[in-house]
């Protein structure tokens, strides 16, 4: 179903045609923005499953973890929250704060490379 200037008559009175247009267009924007996140880095801990990458970091182990807290929060480590780097199992209160740290450790890996080329 297309948005009619008919179903919403008293928007069309207070704002114009050309400010109604620019806000379905920055709507519309925000949406494609957001697709383009999902599809690049995927809908979370299901997607990476799929792919294999998280599924082996479930065979860690809490107690293996050299960390008791948070990097990020401050918080103790959950045994569902936990990655390994450089060989070490590290923990992190909750799956996002993990997710925070392995797109930073991403972004400075591609930096770092980027940087060897040139």
């Amino acid at each position: 179903m297309a948005f009619t200037m008919n179903r919403a008559p008293g928007l069309r009175a207070r704002l114009g045609d050309e400010q109604i247009a620019e806000i379905i267009g920055r709507t519309l924007e925000r949406i494609r923005f957001s697709w383009n996140h999902i599809r690049r880095f995927g809908w979370g801990i299901a997607k990476l499953d799929q792919e294999g990458t998280r599924g082996a970091m479930t065979d860690l182990e809490i107690a293996d973890c050299i960390n008791d807290t948070c990097p990020w929060s401050g918080e103790p480590v959950q045994a569902g929250s936990l990655t390994e780097h450089n060989g070490e199992v590290v923990g992190f209160c909750n799956p996002g704060c993990r997710d925070k740290f392995e797109t930073a450790l991403r972004h400075f890996e591609k930096a770092k490379a980027s940087r060897g080329a040139a």
